[in-house]
């Protein structure tokens, strides 16, 4: 498909160029969806930068929340929360960045960065 107008047709054409030329492309495919099937989920983290807690709400149910440090280290978990909506302790997380992963009952993991003040 041409991504800009060329001698023979319009962007979104086939552009059966010669087979001479060498052209570049990148195809994307998701095995997940194999049912064409596109789920939009909202996630909030907020407040961020936060100090002792920051909230996070969902239209999806979680099933837990993970912590990490930005070296890696996991700092705290909370497991099977059950809720669309929770509040999250770290007041005793030192001051930097860190990376909040949430993953729902469907199995779909959501990656959030917090800095704690």
């Amino acid at each position: 498909m041409a991504i800009i107008p060329f001698g023979n047709g319009a962007a979104g054409e086939w552009n059966d160029v010669s087979h001479l030329n060498q052209l570049y492309f990148v195809v994307e495919h998701n095995t997940l969806l194999l049912d064409n099937t596109f789920k939009t989920i909202t996630l909030t983290l907020y407040p961020n930068p936060a100090k002792d807690s920051f909230t996070i709400t969902t239209d999806g149910i979680m099933a837990g929340v993970t912590i990490t440090n930005a070296s890696g280290q996991q700092v705290k978990q909370v497991q099977n929360t059950g809720i669309s909506d929770g509040v999250v302790d770290v007041s005793n997380l030192a001051g930097g960045v860190y990376f909040v992963a949430i993953v729902l009952e469907d199995g779909t993991r959501h990656l959030q960065k917090l800095v704690k003040q």
